[in-house]
C-alpha cells in the first residue's frame, strides 16, 4: 500500500485536523522500526531497503505488503488518539495494531530466515539482539 492510500483510507473513516506531513512522519517512524526490528534481523534476499519518508512521498510504497499492510490504519488511529489524549480509543486502536503487527511478524518469520546471533553482531556493528 502506498502512503497516499493509507492517508485516504484514514480520512474516509475518520476526519482529524493533523496535517498529512505529520501522519507521513508517523508512518516513517513505524516503517523505520519495522525495518530495524524485523527486516534487518532476517536474511534479505530481496535487498529491501528503507529511507525515511518525506512530505513529498505520497506515492511511495510502505514496507508491509498486502494483506499485512492493514497495520498502518490502526497505527495512525492510535497516534491521533494519543495526541488528543483519548486513552480508551488509543488502547483500542493499539490492540488492533498489535494484532496486525504479530501477523506481519509471523509472515516475515515464515518468508525470510532469521539471522543467527553471530551474523547479527557482524551486520549491526556490535549491536547485540537478545
Amino acid at each position: 500500500m502506498m502512503i497516499q492510500q493509507v492517508l485516504d483510507r484514514k480520512s474516509i473513516i475518520d476526519k482529524d485536523t493533523f496535517p498529512d506531513e505529520l501522519k507521513i512522519a508517523w508512518l516513517s517512524e513505524l516503517d523505520a522500526q519495522l525495518f530495524i526490528e524485523v527486516v534487518q534481523t532476517h536474511e534479505n534476499p530481496d535487498d529491501i531497503k528503507f529511507t525515511p519518508y518525506t512530505a513529498d512521498d505520497f506515492g511511495k510504497q510502505l514496507l508491509a505488503p498486502f494483506p499485512y499492510d492493514k497495520l498502518y490504519i490502526p497505527y495512525l488511529f492510535a497516534k491521533v488518539a494519543e495526541a488528543y489524549g483519548e486513552t480508551e480509543d488509543y488502547n483500542n486502536h493499539l490492540a488492533s495494531y498489535e494484532k496486525s503487527l504479530r501477523e506481519f511478524r509471523g509472515y516475515w518469520n515464515k518468508k525470510y530466515m532469521p539471522l543467527d546471533p553471530t551474523r547479527k553482531k557482524e551486520k549491526f556493528s556490535g549491536v547485540v539482539y537478545v
